[in-house]
């Protein structure tokens, strides 16, 4: 399956060159529930690997992970610099469409989102609340092990 995905994605792009054949790269690990439970850290985030960004959001009977590594490019010599401090942060955040989303307009949105709900086409007011709602949890999610503080809904516009 990478090597398919890796395939379709260089297939219309000049630029991407891939040095390895297909065939050659590795398979990606097989994890069952065996392999042990993701727990949390102190935040409520999960834990990962040193070396590692993850991020996780499930509702009921479905459920999302993103995983990247997180070393640092170094640009002065191309090398990695895997004991740099994080630079960036990754965040993902699912949500049920039938939720009750208009009790919470309110509570995420600012005035100014408040104030253009509801344009978007093909969107009904209620979807677009639970969509920006998603979106901050994400954006949250991916800036804490940056900053490592609280940020509240009104503090972020999408």
């Amino acid at each position: 399956a990478m090597r398919m995905a890796l395939s379709l994605a260089c297939e219309d792009d000049d630029e991407c060159v891939v040095a390895t054949p297909y065939d050659t790269l590795p398979l990606p690990p097989i994890v069952s529930r065996s392999d042990g439970a993701i727990l949390k850290d102190s935040h409520g985030r999960p834990k990962v690997p040193h070396g590692f960004l993850g991020s996780i959001s499930h509702k009921k009977n479905i459920g999302v992970a993103l995983v990247t590594n997180s070393a640092v490019e170094n640009e002065d010599s191309n090398s990695v610099l895997s004991a740099a401090p994080p630079s960036r942060g990754i965040g993902v955040d699912i949500e049920q469409r039938f939720s009750n989303s208009r009790g919470i307009a309110k509570r995420i949105l600012t005035p100014c989102e408040l104030g253009t709900l509801g344009k978007l086409d093909g969107v009904s007011a209620e979807e677009e609340v639970l969509l920006r709602f998603s979106l901050k949890e994400a954006v949250y999610k991916a800036m804490h092990p940056l900053i490592n503080q609280f940020v509240g809904f009104q503090e972020a516009e999408i």
